[in-house]
Order: C-alpha cells, then structure tokens, then sequence
C-alpha cells in the first residue's frame, strides 16, 4: 500500500487533479464528468434530439412554408394524373392503396314472442353463440347474401327487412350488413321453412358448420360472439325512441 502522499500506480502525481473538497482527481475521471456534464446541459436547454437539434426545430422545418408549398404542388400533380386515367385503373389504385374491409351479411331472426334465433358454429368459441350469415360473393347483394347462407346452415327460408344497420369495425377490418327478419312457414310459396307446429322449436343445423341452434329469450342471452353483440347494440340503438325535450 503506498505511503501517504505517494502517488497510486498508474497514476503520475503531475496529471492527478484536486477538487474543491480536496479529494484527488484523476485526469480520465475528469474528462468523464465534464462530458456528462456537457450531455446534462444539452438536454437541459433541448438539444436531446440527434444531432443536437431540438425536436420542435425538426418539427417547425417540416412544417414551414415552403415544404408545405412543395407538398401542395406534390398532391396537385397526382391529382391531375388521377383525373386523367382511366376508370378501371381507378378502381386498381384505389384498392392497392386503402385498406380492405371483409363484408358481410347478418340476420337476427326473432319470433313472434321476441325470441332470437341464435347458433354456435363449429370453427369458433364453443361456450359463445352468433347469427346467421356469412361473407359476400363478389357481385352479390347483402340480403341475397343473407337468404343464402340462412338457407345453407339452418335449411330454411327467411325473409328480410329492406332497412339494413351496417356496423363497421375499424380495428378488425369487418364491415357487417345486419337485416332483422322473420323464418318464413313450411309449404308457403312452395317454400321450405319453419313447421307449423314447431314455432317454439328451433330449425336443426343443416351445415356441418353449425353445432347447435336455439331460441333464447331477449332477458336470457347466452354469451355472445363481438359481431353479434355488436349487432344488437346497434339495433337497439336503432329502435331507442328519440327523447323528447321538456
């Protein structure tokens, strides 16, 4: 152990430095605080950004006038382009650069008590519970669509309101066309709907898809799939009389 005074290995006593408290100093000691001392300051008076320059000096560049008249000639030559082309590559550019949305087509299908109609299908949550209806065919109308897959899960005839709720869902990119309707009578129109006598019961499944189909009263919902929770949100929305003032 060195003697008191002598200076530490390593450590010439020429380049060793004293504090204010009289501790003594090394000099790469020194050379450390005095650049965090410098990196304190710089963020202190905004300078955190790369580069050393504030991020609301980068912002106000970007935002100052001439980008923003670059821009604004930028956006009238592509509009011009736009109006020049065809009709058909509209439509192209249009579907490469928005987002897509899967459509489709919903039926809530209640009795004459107010009981919905409700299914659980085979390729979702086994304790939750949906309506019937599907995706759109391309160049198919929504209550088509929706007379269609009834007739193919269920084996009935429905019909449908011509007032249609659509409910759109940013997040998952679903746009569903929800129609009220009522299961159209065995034997009417030639028709293959419900039974005469099973008005309390409900259609069986004529879809692998399908793994169960039940009444249920409207205080006696079982869990429900998002899109058929939605549905009735909306519809019940849709119903709601308007509050009157006064």
């Amino acid at each position: 152990m060195p003697a008191e005074g002598e200076p530490t290995r390593g450590a010439p006593d020429g380049g060793a430095t004293t504090d204010a408290d009289g501790f003594r100093r090394q000099p790469w000691r020194v050379r450390v605080g005095r650049r965090r001392q410098r990196a304190a300051e710089s963020e202190t008076c905004g300078g955190g950004a790369a580069g050393g320059a504030p991020a609301d000096h980068r912002l106000a560049v970007r935002d100052s006038g001439p980008v923003r008249a670059l821009r604004g000639r930028w956006q009238s030559v592509l509009l011009v382009a736009y109006r020049r082309l065809p009709l058909s590559a509209r439509l192209v550019a249009i579907r490469a650069l928005t987002p897509s949305f899967h459509v489709g087509a919903l039926c809530v299908i209640e009795r004459a008590d107010g009981a919905i109609l409700l299914l659980r299908q085979s390729y979702r949550r086994r304790d939750s519970w949906g309506f019937p209806g599907g995706l759109l065919k391309r160049g198919e109308e929504p209550a088509d669509a929706v007379r269609r897959e009834v007739s193919e899960e269920l084996g009935v005839q429905v019909e449908v309101d011509d007032a249609p709720m659509v409910v759109v869902d940013a997040r998952h990119r679903r746009v569903d066309i929800v129609f009220k309707g009522r299961l159209v009578p065995a034997g009417a129109d030639g028709a293959d709907g419900a039974d005469e006598d099973g008005e309390d019961a409900a259609p069986t499944p004529s879809s692998p898809e399908i793994v169960e189909v039940r009444w249920f009263a409207p205080d006696q919902l079982p869990i429900l799939l998002p899109e058929a929770a939605t549905a009735l949100v909306e519809l019940a929305r849709a119903t709601r009389p308007p509050i009157e003032d006064g």
